[in-house]
């Protein structure tokens, strides 16, 4: 049977890149099991000022990340974009996210929709 993915070590993963651009530790880019998404800065902005989250400095200044009190969740705000949230999500799974919520905004292409 062929493979579809190549089964040998990636050149560079998710959690190497992170930790080479901000020269810390995994234990130091540890994040909690969930993470919220959004798109839009101004929504980020309430998110952060509505659950009083703190900043994640050890992940600057790679991603601006947010700690929400109970340190169960981590705010962030992502490019548009499907590539832009892939790498993201595979940064984020990388040190501990496994649950993933993405708010964002749809439009259309037409007035009558």
């Amino acid at each position: 049977m062929n493979r579809f993915f190549d089964p040998t070590e990636p050149i560079l993963s998710p959690a190497t890149l992170v930790q080479t651009i901000t020269r810390k530790s995994p234990g130091d880019l540890a994040l909690p099991g969930r993470a919220v998404i959004t798109f839009s800065p101004g929504d980020l902005t309430h998110l952060v000022r509505l659950s009083e989250s703190s900043p994640v400095r050890s992940w600057l200044p790679f991603r601006h990340l947010f700690l929400t009190p109970t340190e169960k969740t981590v705010l962030m705000r992502c490019e548009f974009g499907g590539p832009n949230i892939a790498a993201a999500v595979e940064e984020l799974s990388a040190f501990g996210v496994s649950e993933f919520i993405v708010c964002g905004y749809c439009g259309s292409l037409g007035p009558a929709l």
